[in-house]
Order: C-alpha cells, then sequence, then structure tokens
C-alpha cells in the first residue's frame, strides 16, 4: 500500500492549548413565557410569533455576537451597547442591532397570556399624566397608526424635578432608543416629512429638547461635530434641558410583526388598528408598574460564558 506523500500542515501544539480553552461571552435568546406553538392567544399566533421573536431576535445576536467577539465589549449587556455605540459612527450597525434586538425583548417581555388588571397606584400616576387611562389608550394607538414606517412607539416616565411621575408618550423610528444616553439616536421623527420650521406642540419639552436648529440638518450635524468624530464628551450623555426619561412599556409596529395575522387591509378592516386593539389587551400591567416604580431587573438580555471547544 502506497502511502501520500503530502502531509496536511498541522497547528503547533501551543496553539491547540489556547484554542481548546479559549472562552467567549455570548448573547443568547431567552426563553419567554408563551409557548412556540401557541404564540401569544389572541394576539400573535404561532408563525407571527416565531418570525417575531425567534428568528429575528437570532439574527441580531448573531450579528452582535460575531461583531464583539474578542473586543472589550463582549461582556456589556445590550442596553450598554446601545449606550456605548449611539453616538459613534463607525459602530452604527452593531447600534443598530443591538437597539433592535433590545427594543424588541422589551415589548415581548411586557405582553401577558391574558388580561391584565393596572394596579392602582400605576392608575392613579397614568390618570394624572394624561387625564384618564382612556385617553393614554388613545394617544399609545393613535401615535402608532400614524408612524409612516417601522419603529416603536413608548410610554415613558419623565423624571422631572418636582414632578417625578410624569409620563408621556413618544415615538422611535427603525432601531432607534428612548434612552437619554442614547439621544442622538433616538430617532423621533420621519424625517422625510419632519419640518424644523414648525411649531412644536404647546409643552413638548422632550421633543423640543433633542430638536436641532432651524435650517440644513446635514449642515448642522457636520458643523457640531466638525473635527470630534471621536469619542464625545461626557457632558453630551444626555439630552439637553436635564430631562431623564424611563421606557415601562412599547408597542413593536414593525410590519413583520403585525402583518401576518392581521394584514394590511383584511376584508375591509385595517390591520394595523386591529394589532394595537389586542396588544392593548395584551399588556402586562405588572410589568409595566415595575418598571416605573425602577423595580424591574436592568438587564433585559442576559449572556453566557460559551466554550470554543
Amino acid at each position: 500500500m502506497f502511502r501520500p506523500r503530502l502531509r496536511i500542515p498541522r497547528p503547533p501544539r501551543t496553539w491547540l492549548a489556547v484554542k481548546t480553552h479559549q472562552r467567549s461571552v455570548q448573547h443568547y435568546v431567552p426563553t419567554l413565557k408563551f409557548k412556540a406553538d401557541q404564540g401569544v392567544p389572541d394576539f400573535l399566533g404561532p408563525e407571527a410569533f416565531k418570525v417575531a421573536w425567534t428568528e429575528y431576535e437570532t439574527l441580531q445576536l448573531s450579528k452582535i455576537n460575531s461583531y464583539v467577539a474578542g473586543t472589550p465589549w463582549e461582556r456589556d449587556s445590550l442596553k450598554d451597547l446601545v449606550l456605548k455605540t449611539a453616538r459613534e459612527p463607525r459602530h452604527a450597525s452593531l447600534f443598530n442591532y443591538a437597539s433592535a434586538a433590545h427594543n424588541n425583548h422589551f415589548f415581548f417581555e411586557g405582553l401577558a397570556s391574558e388580561q391584565t388588571t393596572m394596579p392602582s397606584r400605576l392608575e392613579e400616576d397614568l390618570q394624572r399624566s394624561f387625564g384618564s387611562v382612556q385617553t393614554l389608550k388613545e394617544e399609545l394607538t393613535l401615535t402608532a397608526r400614524g408612524m409612516f414606517g417601522p419603529g416603536f412607539v413608548w410610554l415613558v416616565r419623565a423624571e422631572r424635578v418636582g414632578d417625578p411621575e410624569s409620563f408621556r408618550v413618544l415615538a422611535t423610528y427603525l432601531a432607534g432608543s428612548p434612552y437619554p444616553g442614547a439621544h442622538w439616536r433616538r430617532q423621533p421623527y420621519d424625517m422625510n416629512t419632519v419640518d424644523n420650521r414648525a411649531p412644536l406642540p404647546a409643552g413638548d419639552a422632550v421633543i423640543a429638547a433633542m430638536r436641532p436648529p432651524p435650517g440644513d440638518p446635514v449642515e448642522y450635524l457636520e458643523r457640531r461635530h466638525q473635527g470630534s468624530w471621536g469619542r464625545v464628551p461626557d457632558a453630551a450623555k444626555f439630552a439637553p434641558g436635564g430631562i431623564d426619561l424611563v421606557p415601562v412599556l412599547c408597542v413593536n409596529m414593525w410590519e413583520h410583526v403585525w402583518v401576518h395575522d392581521y394584514g394590511v387591509f383584511r376584508e375591509g378592516v385595517d390591520g394595523k388598528a386591529n394589532y394595537l386593539e389586542n396588544w392593548w389587551n395584551r399588556i402586562n400591567w405588572n410589568i409595566v408598574a415595575e418598571r416605573a416604580s425602577g423595580r424591574a431587573r436592568t438587564s433585559t438580555l442576559k449572556t453566557t460564558s460559551v466554550s470554543s471547544r
């Protein structure tokens, strides 16, 4: 029997030893309280749930794991990644993946399998801000129906001096983030329709604090950041005006979430409006109350140490 003369190169033993014991930290898709074969009862069917949660979240997290592997960001939570990359143009892709995954999980974590009762303290606080819970519902759903494009609509607690329980509704387009530390990537407008010269609604301090001056927004950004595309000074961490926002609830308005089950205009019914009505009936108000009180856990997606063996 002839032996082949071609020798297959083998890595040095030292390289093998390092590779065998190398470990990395990875984000993984957490298990929700919903069964995959049932979806979210009376809201999202199994196929819609599979696309909107399992497939979407898996894709975003796989992109993130590939991006941060071997970097100082490897052990950061998704929220930390959002805050650290929001003002780093070089890492716009990582921001988008992290913010999209975080927002999507925030949405699904705030759902319930059946209708829940709003805690009395939360109801009182919301009534002070909106006049009634019905008014809050209308503002959330009308804002969502008015979005011409994908994104999220949020209920946030605006922490003001002397008024710590003030709640507001705001929208973020695409992968925009509601967190103050990421305020330059909040993306509260459809930029194809925004008019910087138009007056804002009275008292809309949340949006006013982020709004650039009238004129060409590209020129404004170039002037503001000329020669400073490195690390942004800590003084710019929060939006002007000193308003801190705590997200407590959101609804996902990306089309892949709702079109499968609700359609666009199926049998004469507005699919988006129908989706929002069913979403309202599946809000987990206990989770919302925990977030509003600060008792909710700070990390919404976990990491695990994975061996490369």
